[in-house]
């Protein structure tokens, strides 16, 4: 049950108007964070304190205000997915990916390479967590299929169809966005490009009881985020 609720990926979607651009930032969920003296690991935040805490905390890291959340999960995806993007995600698999875990009920079988997936393919891929190669994370493997999906999405193609299948972004997730500001979005969303991800969270190493911890100070995070601390939209 707790793993159900764990957040395996936090993005951060920023639509930049001054910039020009739409940009993406990914927080390391293992890395820790100082909470009420103690470190807590920033994806286990959702469970332990709740939604609205998460992004309270991600607002005093970076100084950004959080105006709308999304959340997904493996159950949903596929249902969202396959609504926004009929045809599929042209997604790289970063290695080739085999597990079948019955403790779990978790089966995954797919070779490496750029493949297009549909919403239940995206779900093997995202769902692996059995990387030894020091490169690869289930994490770094979700951030670069959100970006996937958020860029072909907004592709001028499905522009014509936005109006009528964004509503999915509303049944086939848990998110506090309306119809009515999602639809008022759309243009927004369409013009302007996905960029690389613009800023790293600083980590830093810290020995405490006998244990090293990854740990995200907070006066390190803001400090990383100062260029960015205006208004977004």
């Amino acid at each position: 049950p707790y793993k159900k609720i764990n957040a395996t990926s936090i993005v951060l979607l920023r639509i930049d108007k001054e910039r020009g651009h739409t940009s993406f930032t990914l927080f390391p969920t293992e890395a820790c964070v100082s909470i009420e003296g103690r470190y807590v690991k920033l994806g286990a935040i959702y469970a332990d304190y709740g939604l609205q805490f998460l992004m309270d905390r991600i607002h005093a890291l970076t100084g950004v205000t959080i105006d709308n959340y999304i959340v997904s999960s493996y159950e949903t995806l596929p249902h969202l997915q396959n609504t926004l993007l009929a045809g599929g995600v042209s997604c790289t698999v970063p290695d080739n990916l085999y597990l079948n875990d019955l403790q779990r009920d978790i089966t995954v079988d797919l070779q490496m390479g750029r493949h297009l997936l549909d919403g239940n393919g995206a779900v093997q891929l995202l769902i692996f967590d059995a990387y030894n190669d020091g490169i690869n994370t289930q994490e770094a493997t979700t951030f670069r299929y959100v970006r996937e999906f958020y860029t072909q999405y907004t592709n001028i193609v499905n522009y014509a169809l936005a109006t009528k299948n964004i509503s999915a972004i509303i049944e086939h997730s848990n998110t506090d966005l309306t119809a009515e500001k999602l639809l008022d979005s759309v243009d927004m969303m369409f013009k302007y490009s996905a960029s690389q991800i613009e800023i790293n969270v600083p980590t830093t190493q810290k020995h405490i009881a006998n244990k090293t911890l990854t740990v995200i100070e907070d006066e390190d995070a803001i400090r990383a985020f100062s260029n960015y601390r205006k208004i977004y939209y």
